[in-house]
């Protein structure tokens, strides 16, 4: 045999497949197809799927509930569960009543409009109990005590309860 023979000159030869045609690449496509098909369906599921809205008052009272656990806790001091307990009754009040302003009023001016818009007599005494207890700890640096601050807590649980029944 000589060289020229022992030699493969046929390079134009076509010795493989292409990559779009090797079977693990069309593997890989039909698994991210597939991949691709089950996230679409799963978004289409959960997005007809009715979702399960808390109302305001039941938010509001979880929320209520959790400033006393932490307060409990000692995760939080008695100014800021004072203060927190305030402006969740003002956020409340702001859905309650149809007036998103309520959470940028002072105290005093939350108070006026709730007299204004001729809320419950009861609800509207346990908000001002909130409001004095929170002018005297916000200006007067005054200590809130356990006692002092279960008693605010329940009156915002009662006041949530009252303004939620006085709505139906």
């Amino acid at each position: 045999m000589n060289r020229a023979e022992q030699l493969d000159l046929n390079v134009y030869e076509v010795i493989g497949v292409d990559w779009w045609q090797d079977p693990v690449v069309i593997a890989i496509l039909v698994g991210l197809l597939v991949a691709i098909g089950v996230g679409i369906l799963f978004l289409i599921r959960r997005l007809r799927r009715p979702r399960e809205q808390l109302l305001p008052h039941v938010i509001t009272l979880q929320l209520i509930d959790d400033v006393r656990n932490r307060f409990e806790t000692r995760q939080i001091t008695g100014p800021q569960a004072v203060a927190a307990v305030t402006s969740l009754l003002k956020a409340y009040f702001a859905v309650f009543l149809r007036q998103p302003e309520i959470r940028a009023m002072t105290d005093q001016q939350w108070l006026a409009l709730l007299k204004n818009q001729g809320v419950a007599d009861g609800i509207f005494a346990d908000c001002q109990y909130v409001v004095r207890v929170a002018s005297l700890v916000k200006f007067n640096y005054a200590a809130v005590s356990i006692d002092e601050m279960v008693r605010l807590l329940d009156c915002a649980h009662r006041t949530i309860d009252r303004s939620k029944s006085a709505n139906k």
